[in-house]
């Protein structure tokens, strides 16, 4: 997911922000049962199409 790309100042942001990573990891293993589909993938997913993000947040 490129974190090590991603700049935060403060050290708090960067807690908040992994913290926030890891919330949106768990939900896309744990609510996408597509099978063969890696994590990344299923992110990607959600972020393109406004249906399946809403079908990963419900």
């Amino acid at each position: 997911m490129k974190e090590d790309d991603d700049l935060k100042a403060e050290r708090k942001s960067a807690q908040s922000f992994a913290t926030l990573r890891r919330i949106a990891l768990n939900i896309a293993r744990v609510k996408d049962q597509t099978p063969k589909r890696s994590v990344r993938r299923k992110m990607m997913c959600a972020a393109w199409n406004e249906d399946n993000l809403l079908k990963l947040l419900t």
